[in-house]
This record gives structure tokens, sequence and C-alpha cells, in this order.
């Protein structure tokens, strides 16, 4: 491929995310959402407990991601806010970014992916950033005091604002969503708010285990919806079926997705609004020439080689004003350590059901 400014700019961030694994040496059509058939990695499998995976995913559209609602960005107790909140909603649901997120994470592509399905049905959101914004920007999973808890207390107070303002009453459905830190977190915070009385209805956790603190106060006692990914290296899966499994043998609702891998389309990075079809085959066609993946987009290295080589592929120079995006997309496909919408249809589902929405 020919390309104009060329400029080693490519996936700077998140690399250390991307999990050993061997090459890939089959796969379906450039396109097909069908998972790689000998990606080297176990296949969703529904276990002992009678949970089915419900497919792929194959609902998604290489077409810009965009909000399909306003978007207010503001601030509470001095960290940042960014919220839909519309008159009398369905339900409010509270977002928790990842290890080094912050409230920004409710505009990536992934996630507004599923949150515009959620705000069609009337539900609105808030996402804010943990307390720390010092160290590893985390949320404190490890305990389930909002007395002591700086995490949850400003929640409970940020809910206690939204009651005063009458954005939501008393009875409105309370609906978390997380990803990694942010999904253990979200177990943290639905305990403590279910413990304190509030209408939970429904948790949605991406990536992340329900973390002791919860397991050591009787458990998860709410609906939740579970999605992992088959390569991700940065979290114990096995540990989090563990959690899915045994909140249902106690008589909890949940539900399994696991992401698998699938052939990168060259049209896939057109997802990210801004990204045309040109730009989006030119990336794909950087990829391919430096034998990430083949002309079908199936991946020909490991993780760790494309860890190590990515940041040397050439790309257009317009390139660079979404490379984070544009990484993120490559992790999804490669069913990495990363939120994916691949699923958004049986979690938003899943979520409004249990909302009685």
């Amino acid at each position: 491929v020919v390309m104009n400014h060329p400029q080693r700019l490519f996936f700077r961030l998140g690399l250390a995310a991307l999990c050993v694994l061997p090459a890939c040496t089959a796969g379906p059509d450039p396109g097909d959402s069908a998972p790689l058939a000998d990606s080297g990695v176990a296949s969703a499998d529904s276990g002992d407990s009678g949970l089915e995976d419900t497919g792929t995913g194959g609902g998604l559209q290489f077409a810009p991601v965009v909000e399909t609602y306003e978007v207010e960005t503001t601030s509470f107790e001095g960290f940042e806010v960014v919220q839909h909140l519309p008159s009398d909603p369905s339900a409010v649901a509270f977002l928790f970014h990842g290890t080094g997120g912050s409230a920004q994470m409710a505009r990536k592509v992934e996630v507004v992916d599923l949150l515009n399905d959620l705000v069609a049905a009337g539900v609105g959101f808030v996402a804010t950033e943990s307390t720390d914004r010092d160290d590893l920007l985390k949320w404190d999973k490890d305990d389930i005091d909002p007395e002591s808890n700086a995490d949850l207390g400003r929640l409970f107070r940020l809910r206690e604002q939204l009651l005063e303002q009458q954005v939501m009453d008393e009875q409105t459905p309370v609906l978390a969503l997380g990803t990694s830190n942010g999904a253990s977190f979200c177990a943290v915070f639905g305990h403590a708010a279910w413990r304190a009385s509030w209408p939970v209805a429904a948790l949605d956790l991406h990536i992340g285990p329900v973390p002791s603190a919860v397991d050591s106060d009787g458990g998860l006692q709410l609906a939740t919806t579970f999605v992992v990914a088959a390569n991700d290296d940065t979290v114990d899966n096995d540990r989090i079926r563990s959690d899915c499994d045994a909140m249902e043998a106690g008589g909890v609702d949940v539900d399994w997705h696991e992401v698998q891998e699938f052939a990168l389309s060259p049209e896939r990075f057109m997802r990210v609004p801004g990204v045309s079809e040109e730009l989006s085959r030119e990336v794909f066609d950087a990829l391919a020439d430096a034998g990430f993946v083949d002309a079908d987009g199936v991946r020909l290295i490991s993780l760790a080689e494309a860890e190590a080589s990515l940041a040397k592929i050439e790309l257009p120079e317009e390139a660079s004003a979404y490379s984070n995006e544009l990484l993120s997309q490559l992790k999804v496909v490669w069913a990495a350590h990363e939120f994916a919408a691949t699923y958004k249809e049986d979690e938003a589902a899943f979520l409004l059901s249990a909302a009685g929405i």
C-alpha cells in the first residue's frame, strides 16, 4: 500500500495487556464473525452450569459507532463526571473504568455501542473516576464500607445529589457496569448499594472478577452478566467462571459470555468515528504487510511478538488521532484484555429485563 506522510505512531498504549499466545493458523472469511478455528485457545463452553454462550455477536456493523444521545461533562466533588440523564429515566447506570482510566471510558467506541442500546430504552448513565488519580488510577475494590471506602462514599453522595435534583427517585432501578478493575469495583458498589437497600437491578462485569471483599460478606446476590475474553492473560477467566457458577448455584440470575478471536476485517476500524473506509483499509494493509495478519485477517504471529513490533508499523499521519481506539479494536478482535461490545444485545436485554424495562 502506498502511504502518504508515513509516521511511526501506532499502538503506543496498552500493549502489556496483550497476552502470549501462538499464531492462528486458520480462520473464516474477512468480515465473518465466527471465531477463528485454530486459535490455540479454548472455545466458549457452557461447562456444567447449564449456561450457554449465545453466539459470536455477529450483529456488529463496520460503521462509525456514534452516540445517539446528548452527553454532559461536569464534575462532582472535584472529579470529572460524564453523564446522560434524561427526564424520568427508566433506570440509571453507574459506569466504572479500568486501571489507568477515567470518566471518559463512557465515550469509548465499544462502551458507546452498548450504551446506545440502553439509552434507547430510557436508561440514563453516570460515569465518574476513581479517587486514586496519582498512582494506578484504580478503584478501591477491597472495602465494602462506604464510610471508609472513599470511592463508595463519593458515589453514595453522588446518588444523593441526583435524588435531590429529582433526576431520579428512590424507586429508580440502579444498574452498574465496569471493566477490569472497574468490574471488580462494580461488584463492590452493587453489593454495598444492595446492603443499603437501593433498588439495584443488575450488574455487568467485563473482564474482571468478583473481589474477595464481596465473597467474604456473603457473596454477590445481584443479577449479573459476565463477559470475558478468551485470550485474556491479565485476569483469571477460570476464577471469573467460578464466581459465575457459584452465584448460579446459589440461585442468583447470571449470564455468561466469552468473546472469541475473530479474523480482522479490512473495514473493522471504521467503527471508530472519523476513520474512513480508505484509512481502515490502509491500517489493515499495514498489518498485513508487516506480517501480523494474512490477506484474510487471520493473525500470523503471537501476541507477544505483536506487542514487541506494533510500534514499528508505519501508518498515515491521519491515523495518529485515533491510535488508542485503533488499538482497542485490534485487541477486541484478538480477544485480549479489552472491553468488547460483541454481546451488547444480550447484555442490554439481560440488564433491561432485570430492571423490569
